[in-house]
């Protein structure tokens, strides 16, 4: 489904402007030759562009060229122009001692740099011109032995690895890719090689509903964290898998012309910020079905995290939609631009390895029913006064233990995929949460704690929002509200209220919890949350001399007030408290918790701001 939908979107955008046979790619240097083939220079013709992800500063971008398009080979192979610097060079980089030397062959492979000359002086000897000849004289004088110092080449060591070079008479002079007489040749050979292929390998296309001719190897696709020549998404790499004496891409019933355009939509999307996202290991793309499906993407990607250029633009109209949503009127997309009827695909990727990808999931829907979902997923998330959107990411984060230490790289880790993707299909169609986005919020809970000056690490609006919209959804009503529910009278969220209240009463004994090595809520919420037959009775016991410490720095009001609450709770306990509580009921605790805390931190703000007015 996926390729058949890369196809159809990649027939509706503009003419690229790129010639059939060639792609674009980004090189960081110009080498500048003499006629006689010597580097007079090695120039950066990098660009600046401001970053909104860094605030705005500035980074270099590669500049974007045509060269001839790279068909994915395996093992040591040039490719026509080939702007690799271990190719083109011989040398590597030595980061220990920081200077350039010879590049070792690998196993039985030969070097590179001579598997370049070969290749290119076959194509280039019997081209005329300046630039070619040029070209053709630095193959056959370059000696990597000779020229590991060359000054042009020591100025910009620590960067040689990662960089790629493009060849040229000078700037604004003749560039070694925009030759006529290469272009001209090049072009009468892809055209005797493509004839070739239709004769040998013509078949039934399944996507394009055409006869027409195979690839024996797909185009590669750019993907995030892969290698230098990009990775396979089709392919058959096993002897195993191939039959009736085909190899390789030959096996799968898709043609050429179809394999060109799902690899160029695929490439395009994983190039644009606006259609797609990484959320840890997991790549998201997304597109309309559609020329321009701006609008309809900048909209999604919100969801996902709002980090571009018109995070505020989304957000205003993510609140408009909220708005209507809570308030039960119709979501009006086309009020915003937006095209509700058009078609909406997202699919997910991991690398399974750094020459292959696997999908994880893909998404089908009309862009207005699948927002009209994610809306319904925002208000079920919702908790308390919070009116925040909340993104993807943002619940990603809250799924890992907090970083801790000084190199936070170190210690960074990510969801899992299978997690983030049950989740988001959860999202996206309407359907219940997974059980292991429960299970993974309550271990956080109860495994994290609160830091000084940091007290909402532990149990937050987004870990509570998620615990609540995971037992609701599973249960298929509105079990759990947005705020304490004095007629939910189910034992586990009983006992949470009844946990923040003794954790209340301790704070105001001491000053808020001031001078306490370690609160009831550090040494016994885990086990209440899972045992609170074996906890609530000592913590019972224990709020009786904290009252009193109360009744001396306060008053009698404020004791009658909290031993009202605790008779009011302990009076819905009539069969005591649970011994053991399973995972939903620990969810239902939490939440408790979470709800009398804000009811009773509220109460005393009105209160102080009663006796300051």
């Amino acid at each position: 489904m996926l390729i058949k939908a890369l196809c159809d979107y990649a027939e509706k955008q503009a003419d690229t402007g790129i010639p059939e046979g060639w792609q674009e790619h980004g090189i960081h240097y110009r080498i500048l030759l003499t006629p006689e083939g010597e580097i007079k220079d090695i120039v950066d013709v990098r660009g600046r562009v401001e970053d909104p992800a860094k605030g705005g500063k500035t980074k270099l971008t590669p500049k974007t060229i045509l060269l001839p398009f790279r068909q994915r080979k395996t093992g040591v192979s040039a490719y026509y122009m080939d702007d690799r610097p271990i190719y083109i060079f011989g040398l590597d980089y030595d980061k220990q001692n920081d200077c350039l030397m010879i590049a070792n062959a690998k196993r039985d492979d030969p070097k590179k740099h001579p598997v370049l000359v070969e290749h290119e002086l076959s194509f280039f000897s019997d081209l005329d011109s300046d630039i070619c000849r040029a070209y053709c004289n630095f193959l056959k004088n370059w000696d990597p032995l000779q020229m590991m110092n060359h000054p042009a080449l020591i100025r910009i060591a620590k960067e040689y690895s990662n960089s790629s070079f493009g060849f040229s008479l000078g700037i604004g002079m003749s560039n070694l890719e925009d030759d006529e007489q290469f272009r001209q040749k090049y072009h009468a050979f892809r055209t005797n090689r493509q004839d070739a292929d239709e004769t040998a390998n013509m078949s039934f296309c399944s996507i394009l509903g055409e006869k027409l001719p195979r690839k024996e190897i797909h185009d590669p696709i750019v993907f995030p964290g892969t290698n230098f020549g990009g990775c396979a998404f089709v392919s058959v790499n096993e002897q195993s898998s191939e039959s009736y004496g085909f190899k390789q891409g030959l096996n799968c019933s898709i043609s050429e012309k179809a394999m060109k355009e799902y690899t160029y939509a695929f490439n395009d999307l994983l190039k644009s910020q606006k259609h797609h996202k990484i959320l840890g290991e997991l790549v998201i793309i997304y597109f309309a079905l559609k020329e321009d499906d701006e609008e309809e993407c900048s909209l999604f990607s919100g969801f996902l995290e709002s980090t571009n250029q018109n995070a505020e633009q989304e957000n205003y109209e993510l609140d408009e939609l909220f708005k209507l949503s809570s308030s039960g009127k119709t979501n009006n997309l086309a009020k915003y631009g937006f095209d509700d009827k058009v078609e909406f695909y997202i699919a997910g990727f991991t690398l399974c390895n750094k020459a292959r990808i696997a999908q994880k999931f893909i998404v089908h829907s009309q862009f207005g029913r699948m927002i009209g979902n994610l809306i319904q997923h925002q208000e079920d998330l919702r908790i308390g006064n919070n009116t925040k959107q909340i993104s993807f990411s943002q619940i990603a984060k809250q799924l890992l233990p907090p970083e801790k230490g000084k190199k936070k790289e170190s210690n960074k880790k990510s969801v899992p995929p299978s997690l983030m993707t049950a989740l988001m299909l959860a999202a996206i169609n309407g359907t219940r949460y997974p059980d292991g986005l429960l299970s993974t919020v309550i271990r956080r809970v109860k495994t994290d704690s609160d830091e000084e000056k940091k007290h909402y690490i532990k149990l937050n609006d987004i870990r509570a929002g998620i615990i609540k919209a995971c037992i609701n959804r599973k249960a298929q009503k509105e079990e759990i509200k947005l705020a304490w529910d004095e007629k939910n009278l189910n034992p586990a969220y009983l006992c949470g209220g009844l946990f923040a209240v003794y954790e209340k009463i301790q704070q105001d004994a001491s000053g808020s919890g001031q001078g306490l090595n370690r609160t009831i809520k550090d040494a016994y919420f885990a086990s209440a949350c899972s045992r609170p037959a074996s906890v609530m009775p000592k913590l019972a016991m224990l709020s009786q001399n904290h009252l009193k410490k109360v009744k001396a720095k306060f008053d009698e009001k404020r004791v009658n007030y909290y031993q009202k609450q605790l008779g009011i709770l302990m009076d819905g306990l009539v069969d005591g408290f649970p011994i053991t509580l399973s995972l939903e009921d620990q969810g239902r605790f939490i939440v408790g918790y979470y709800h009398m805390n804000r009811r009773l931190w509220t109460a005393a703000e009105k209160k102080e701001d009663t006796k300051n007015a």
